[in-house]
């Protein structure tokens, strides 16, 4: 279906790595060149403690719009699922993962 599928996308390629940069820089993991590596290679940005806290400000903007957008559209008319059925499909998981 075309609506799990830009979910997928727009959940994978653009809030993951928005939600990635609000990883707290203090955290032990931080400190693990083989984690901030694998993380550099899967996002294509620097994942320096300094660059995130710069980007961490529009990091989290992006993804308040992001759940806005789903508020203010799928569940503006109050429905429970975001194809209106009666139980969770893909598109509910895609749509929420992040």
């Amino acid at each position: 279906m075309a609506i799990e599928k830009l979910l997928e996308f727009w959940t994978v390629d653009g809030l993951f790595s928005r939600a990635a940069q609000l990883i707290p820089t203090n955290l032990p993991l931080m400190n693990d060149p083989k984690f901030t590596s694998d993380r550099e290679n899967y996002t294509g940005r620097s994942w320096e403690k300094e660059t995130l806290a710069k980007g961490r400000p529009e990091a989290l903007a992006a993804l308040r719009g992001a759940f806005e957008f789903l508020e203010n559209t799928f569940f503006s008319d109050d429905r429970d699922w975001i194809l209106k059925t009666s139980s969770p499909t893909l598109s509910d998981i895609e749509g929420m993962t992040t």
